[in-house]
């Protein structure tokens, strides 16, 4: 079964993962403006929209987190880097990018993710 795109409660970019102090979720999400990563462990993408067909920053973060972070636990306890990166499953619903919004500086444009890598890489320690 395919899942269609309705919405998305995020923009594209830099997020800072918390640990939450909502008993509702482990995680909470804060989008991030700085031009480096606010944390040494960071991920990369987005989940699959959830059934009713909205996708989120947290509802990636929580799935990462459970998932691709799963062993490391105890270096993400005080949190991680998402670069939210939504991508929409196309069954005729999805969203498609022109090469124009590919190419462009928006927040979660791939050249802003590559200087953002860039920057951090040049971060002193």
């Amino acid at each position: 079964m395919a899942h269609g795109y309705r919405e998305d409660k995020n923009t594209p970019g830099l997020y800072k993962v918390l640990p939450s102090l909502d008993r509702d979720s482990k995680w909470s999400v804060e989008l991030d403006k700085s031009t480096t990563m606010p944390f040494a462990i960071g991920v990369l993408g987005a989940a699959a929209p959830s059934e009713s067909g909205v996708s989120s920053a947290l509802e990636t973060a929580i799935t990462f987190a459970a998932t691709a972070l799963s062993g490391e636990r105890r270096k993400i306890g005080d949190g991680f880097s998402l670069f939210y990166t939504p991508t929409y499953v196309i069954d005729g619903v999805g969203v498609w990018l022109t090469s124009d919004q590919k190419r462009s500086t928006s927040a979660g444009s791939p050249t802003t993710f590559a200087q953002l890598l860039a920057n951090t890489a040049k971060k002193p320690t």
